[in-house]
């Protein structure tokens, strides 16, 4: 199985999240609000705005997908828990700009590179 980003409209995004559409062509970027529970995989570029602290989960990939998280908002920590992550089980984002890009092996999402965001 490989990884195809492909363009989404409106009416699959989760409820609990506002859409910003796409910054370059073939990423689906999204900004989520106080998320919680699983944020999905079909998205490249995910934002996250945050009011209080909160806890979001994520499913395991396809094979060669990439994302990038980014906290843009900080109100308080967002702790990331992915249903498997390499040399690690969660991470954090604590201060606004706090970001992580990971890619999916077919086991594992694996930690790219990180700015200030920690993987424990």
């Amino acid at each position: 199985m490989s990884y195809t980003p492909q363009e989404i409209g409106t009416d699959q995004v989760p409820t609990d999240a506002s859409f910003t559409g796409n910054s370059w062509k073939d990423f689906n970027v999204i900004t989520l609000t106080d998320p919680s529970g699983d944020i999905g995989i079909k998205y490249d570029i995910v934002h996250i705005a945050t009011t209080v602290a909160g806890a979001i989960t994520l499913s395991d990939g396809a094979v060669g997908q990439r994302m990038i998280l980014k906290l843009t908002t900080a109100g308080g920590d967002c702790v990331l828990t992915p249903d498997n992550l390499f040399d690690g089980s969660t991470i954090t984002f604590s201060l606004g700009g706090d970001s992580v890009e990971i890619y999916f092996d077919g086991t594992n999402w694996n930690v790219v590179g990180t700015a200030t965001a920690t993987v424990a």
